[in-house]
């Protein structure tokens, strides 16, 4: 017979079903232990008012043998856990069972043989000294790659003005990715690799031209459809946000880590001349991919007082630098028609930028039409003017792709170094052309 009240109390107190069963009920195995026991609760409906008692947890004083080893007695569940190795101050002992056939049949007979088997479960309950500062140390490594560390600048202004003036690095449409085949296109082909060393020679010339001004702030505009294709569209197809499909020369993650890499560069050597701030701005062709280039650029440079990124997943950017105030955004979502930028900017323009350029310069710059004149697109200028409010649709660097060059557009390419003193108004444009 079973004393299922007992048994219960004693499951309730730790107990393993194999310590009741050495204890309690040496003659039965413990699947019938267990079965036993299981079809007594259903029939007795017997958790409820069950209380709990404070029971003792269960210690052998056994022989238990190990194969090719001599006996040793096991009084306790720390003596298994030592016969293991195992340090009870970081692993912690969740089930312990001496099981196996052999076992019943040794223990019927009074004896233990040495073919019995000791099954434990372990969790970690802390780590060591020595495994947590490898850990520790592992953490740092990988840190510093991708958070480096910066030492902030001395800067010392070539040129020395009581004005000084904001340089705007404005490398627009680089498309990162595209396919462009030369003899197909009539022009100069374009792939990952050609575009990443083109941007990188335009951020050096721009760069090296902004310091024959007295530059005290760089704003580095990364976006306006950096990268080519937002995804790939069930397959090997990259299609932009709205599933338009592209030629494309690489997978997106490669894509993706060139474009890292090279902005990475260009922020590198821009800091080094003067406080920056970044704006990323989407195009309507990577418009997630952008946000997700705005994460990483946030993270890499969290700890460098030089280097301040603004990005988020909404269309526009605003800036303010002096008496002057900006409007950052790719452009195509306005039908082309320039009286909307400039409302849209005198609408949602913190109040703040507006008064600090009340007098002095507003200004919206776009991307988008790669050109200032492009067949049926308008605007039909590359400055035009509506209530106070320049917009200005800068030039971009992609090659002409097979799908521009049928449909007969082509352009100049080129990026802008466009120039503002800090009292309101354009001081100098220049444009490194490929």
């Amino acid at each position: 017979m079973y004393d299922h009240e007992l048994i219960k109390q004693l499951r309730a107190a730790g107990w393993q079903w194999a310590d009741i069963r050495v204890a309690h009920y040496p003659d039965k195995s413990i699947k019938q232990l267990t079965q036993a026991h299981s079809l007594w609760r259903k029939k007795q409906g017997a958790d409820e008012g069950f209380v709990p008692v404070d029971l003792p947890p269960f210690e052998t004083n056994l022989e238990i043998g190990v194969p090719g080893q001599t006996f040793a007695r096991m009084e306790s569940l720390e003596d298994v856990i030592a016969a293991f190795d195992m340090d009870p101050t970081i692993w912690e002992a969740t089930q312990v069972t001496v099981g196996g056939s052999s076992w019943d049949q040794s223990v019927a007979k009074g004896t233990v043989a040495s073919s019995v088997r000791i099954k434990a479960s372990f969790k970690r309950i802390r780590f060591s000294e020595d495994d947590a500062q490898i850990i520790w140390d592992e953490f740092i490594d990988m840190a510093e790659d991708y958070a480096p560390r910066y030492e902030k600048p001395e800067y010392q202004i070539m040129v020395k003005s009581s004005d000084p003036v904001l340089a705007e690095i404005a490398i627009h449409d680089p498309h990162f990715g595209m396919y462009a085949y030369g003899k197909e296109v009539g022009g100069p082909s374009q792939d990952v690799n050609t575009i990443s060393t083109e941007y990188g020679e335009a951020v050096e010339h721009l760069l090296g031209m902004s310091q024959i001004y007295p530059v005290d702030r760089i704003l580095y505009i990364v976006g306006h459809d950096l990268q080519h294709i937002n995804s790939f569209d069930g397959g090997k197809t990259g299609v932009t946000k709205r599933g338009t499909p592209q030629d494309t020369d690489t997978r997106i993650s490669k894509i993706f880590t060139t474009i890292r890499k090279a902005v990475v560069t260009g922020i590198d050597a821009a800091r080094l001349i003067a406080p920056t701030d970044i704006a990323v701005v989407p195009g309507n062709h990577d418009t997630d991919e952008a946000y997700k280039l705005g994460e990483v650029l946030n993270a890499w440079y969290r700890h460098d007082d030089a280097v301040d990124v603004q990005y988020g997943p909404n269309k526009r950017r605003f800036y303010n630098y002096g008496a002057n105030s900006f409007m950052l955004t790719h452009g195509e979502e306005y039908r082309r028609k320039r009286d909307n930028l400039a409302m849209i900017m005198l609408t949602e323009m913190p109040t703040e930028m507006l008064v600090a350029s009340d007098g002095g310069l507003r200004e919206v710059h776009t991307g988008h039409n790669h050109i200032a004149l492009q067949g049926g697109y308008y605007p039909t200028a590359e400055v035009s003017e509506s209530r106070g409010v320049r917009v200005r649709s800068l030039p971009g660097m992609t090659a002409t792709d097979a799908w521009h060059h049928e449909e007969g557009y082509k352009h100049h390419r080129a990026a802008s170094l466009l120039v503002y003193r800090r009292s309101g108004g354009l001081v100098g444009l220049h444009e490194f052309s490929l």
